[in-house]
């Protein structure tokens, strides 16, 4: 198992200044590095984004696909907003909000790492700052996918729009859904 953080990600560090595609080439050139045959390449969320993005980029290396309510689902630039600021914490509380739809419940966790969820999302806000509509994934893009995809999504999952899940489900052409609790 090889696990690559994007940067700003883990103990990756941030750049200094941010470049979606530059992101994006970096995690090519990393799993280039590591990868000597094809591979099942595994993300979640934004890291799901990238998976699909390596796969379209190199789709000799990818034996198949294992995402996780992946991000990158088209929207428009208003949609693109509001989903971008639903990741703005300017207070605990707002963190404490954020908790709650990840986990769909308040947890008593919750309450012990909002600091810390704060101070991580703080150093990725640029990654989400510099998304454009035209950086997204589109029906097009996953038609390329020739490899199987393992697309899971959680029932409780509050953090994406039910329409960023609708659109994998129906746009990837080759797939097994899961929708674990």
């Amino acid at each position: 198992v090889i696990a690559v953080d994007a940067p700003g990600h883990g103990r990756s560090e941030a750049p200094n200044d941010w470049n979606l595609q530059r992101i994006l080439d970096a995690n090519v050139e990393a799993l280039d590095a590591v990868l000597d045959e094809p591979a099942i390449v595994y993300g979640n969320s934004m890291g799901g984004f990238g998976a699909v993005r390596f796969a379209l980029a190199r789709p000799q290396r990818v034996h198949g696909l294992a995402l996780t309510s992946p991000g990158g689902a088209p929207m428009d630039a208003q949609e693109l907003q509001d989903f971008v600021d639903r990741f703005l914490f300017a207070r605990a509380a707002d963190a404490l909000v954020f908790l709650d739809r990840l986990y769909g419940e308040r947890r008593l966790l919750s309450r012990l790492i909002a600091g810390s969820v704060r101070t991580q999302m703080g150093r990725v806000q640029p990654i989400l700052d510099a998304l454009r509509p035209e950086h997204l994934l589109t029906r097009a893009d996953l038609a390329q996918l020739a490899m199987p995809v393992l697309l899971q999504w959680g029932r409780r999952d509050k953090l994406l729009p039910d329409a960023h899940r609708a659109f994998f489900q129906d746009a990837l052409p080759a797939h097994t859904f899961e929708a674990p609790e």
